[in-house]
């Protein structure tokens, strides 16, 4: 698979600013491993 869904900001501000869409899958380097996260939070503060 080469690509992944994601909920990603592209500019800084409130929640109206993530959008959830297809993005490239991140490969991995040597020494490094892909985590699959099924689920994260954030607080108001990191939105601003």
């Amino acid at each position: 698979m080469s690509t992944m869904h994601a909920v990603r900001a592209h500019t800084r501000g409130g929640p109206e600013q993530l959008v959830y869409e297809e993005a490239p899958r991140p490969e991995p380097g040597p020494g490094e491993v892909l985590v699959a996260v099924k689920a994260a939070s954030m607080t108001p503060h990191e939105l601003t």
